[in-house]
């Protein structure tokens, strides 16, 4: 203060002084995106029949419509391809050949997926 009520900056790392304000500091670099991780046929769990598995799903992951798609392994593909894109990394298909549900998951959802689905791998 110069006794007219107008402050002084003080930099203690090198001493400098000034009556205007330091320069507002650099904003920090956004943190790159984490890479997404792959879905894979190696990435399943069956969940069971029509019937008998929709308690273990409803309400935790979303369950792909089976008029569109009714294969795990071209889903898989398609899933790869982003279309349809899952966000929340994990989904439910219905295979028409095997008759049954099964949770699909990217590779770095696995550990999410077994505490979600109470499962292990």
């Amino acid at each position: 203060d110069d006794g007219a009520g107008n402050t002084y900056y003080y930099n203690a790392t090198t001493g400098e002084t000034s009556w205007e304000p330091p320069a507002a500091a650099p904003a920090a670099a956004a943190a790159p995106p984490v890479p997404e991780g792959e879905w894979s046929i190696d990435n399943t769990y069956t969940l069971g029949e029509a019937g008998v598995a929709e308690p273990m799903f409803d309400g935790k992951a979303t369950c792909l419509d089976p008029n569109v798609y009714s294969s795990v392994s071209s889903v898989v593909n398609a899933l790869n391809a982003k279309d349809p894109y899952v966000v929340e990394g994990f989904c439910v298909v219905y295979s028409a050949s095997k008759a049954k549900y099964f949770l699909l998951w990217r590779s770095d959802m696995q550990d999410h997926v077994q505490k979600l689905f109470d499962i292990q791998l």
